[in-house]
């Protein structure tokens, strides 16, 4: 464990990106694979309200994990359609792997024309066995989820940071009378 802790505070910020992360049964994102490629640098979110932003945010903080070590407990309303028969499916691929990285997780790479990269795949069923019904998660490697589930240690490399939307944390920290402060200057 303190090799791998060691080896993520010596990459200095140059590290692993997203590529692409695939959505299936996941809020708004139905029963078709929905695809997001990421590029290079800053990727902004735009759209509607309930176009599926917070969900591509929270598909990526459930299948990554995040830093601050909260639970994300995933509900039934999480499932498209609130069809608890439906499976939800969060594929991430990382590219851009480092030597460092690729030692990390040569157990896990999958190689591609372009290099190497890691499939993160988180999927959760819900067992109707239960009353109320549980959520069942399993987290694999490779890019059809068939690949070595990941030890902890790996796994670890993958936990974000979240920052909370302004507008969270104004309601979070501030209060009603804060924001009303806030908002009137």
């Amino acid at each position: 464990m303190n090799k791998i802790f060691n080896l993520k505070k010596n990459l200095g910020g140059k590290s692993f990106q997203i590529q692409t992360l695939k959505i299936k049964n996941f809020r708004q994102f139905g029963p078709e694979v929905c695809t997001i490629q990421f590029h290079h640098g800053l990727t902004v979110l735009v759209g509607e309200n309930d176009a599926g932003k917070s969900a591509i945010i929270d598909a990526l903080r459930y299948a990554m994990g995040t830093t601050d070590m909260r639970w994300n407990r995933i509900l039934p309303s999480d499932v498209f359609n609130n069809d608890l028969n439906n499976e939800i499916q969060i594929q991430v691929c990382f590219n851009n792997l480092t030597e460092d990285e690729k030692a990390l997780f040569l157990e896990y790479l999958t190689y591609t024309k372009s290099g190497p990269v890691v499939y993160l795949n988180w999927t959760c069923h819900f067992s109707l066995k239960f009353i109320p019904a549980r959520p069942i998660v399993e987290i694999t490697s490779g890019k059809n989820g068939d690949g070595p589930t990941f030890v902890a240690e790996a796994r670890e490399m993958f936990r974000t940071t979240y920052l909370k939307p302004l507008r969270d944390a104004y309601m979070g920290y501030a209060g009603w009378e804060g924001l009303k402060t806030i908002t009137s200057h």
